[in-house]
């Protein structure tokens, strides 16, 4: 009954007035046209309205789009429902670029997957956000339990190093805070999930995301002696 010209554009057509007595199936897809008219139906029956849904349009010359849409029932002044009406906002930029950031972080992650060294990114918190898994391997346990426990938890120092720190708290604040961008060869105690202790080198570098802002750390574990012919 009413359009405004942006929709009536992104329809296909020059002006507003051409759209007045359609419906979604006159210039969408019969699957998501009968999706909206559903939901429509929905609304005019009284159920909920809808707020913010995201739905993907499909045209017919099979281009697909994304918008962010709300729709309310739409009353006469007696409160009768007449019809609905509804705002949609284009967010089919914002929707490719999420897939893109997907798809990389899918690949991203597989790639460091397969890394045979055990590699632990961390916080600025000093909390796991992602263990690779032969990290895992070497705790005992698997990428979930570790994701989320502070690193310190599971790792300590059996020596300072070169003397500079007198914990392994002081050596993560130093490379989590910026004072330094990297350690390598520490002598650590891996605590497994069963208790029992692994003897492994200790490397580490901070995650710079900008100048002089830190995001975490990613360190790399290697089993020492023994246990390093065991898990090879």
């Amino acid at each position: 009954t009413r359009v405004n010209q942006a929709l009536a554009l992104a329809h296909g057509y020059k002006h507003h007035s051409e759209m007045i007595g359609k419906s979604d199936f006159d210039s969408c897809a019969q699957e998501h046209a009968q999706e909206a008219y559903s939901d429509e139906q929905d609304l005019v029956n009284e159920v909920v309205p809808i707020i913010s849904k995201e739905e993907k349009e499909t045209w017919p010359d099979g281009r697909e789009t994304w918008v962010l849409t709300t729709k309310m029932p739409l009353r006469d002044p007696d409160g009768k429902v007449v019809g609905t009406f509804g705002i949609s906002r284009d967010i089919t930029e914002r929707k490719r670029m999420e897939q893109s950031l997907s798809e990389r972080e899918r690949w991203l992650t597989a790639v460091l997957g397969s890394i045979r060294e055990s590699v632990v990114a961390l916080d600025s918190l000093g909390t796991i956000q992602w263990i690779n898994p032969s990290a895992a391997v070497l705790t005992g346990g698997s990428c979930e339990d570790c994701r989320g426990k502070l690193f310190e938890e599971m790792v300590r120092l059996v020596e300072p190093g070169d003397g500079s720190e007198s914990s392994e708290s002081g050596l993560m604040n130093s490379l989590l805070s910026g004072a330094v961008s990297s350690w390598e060869r520490l002598n650590a105690e891996l605590v497994k999930t069963d208790g029992s202790k692994v003897q492994v080198e200790l490397s580490g570098s901070a995650i710079e995301v900008g100048e002089n802002v830190i995001a975490g750390a990613v360190l790399v574990l290697r089993p020492v002696g023994a246990q390093s012919a065991e898990l090879g």
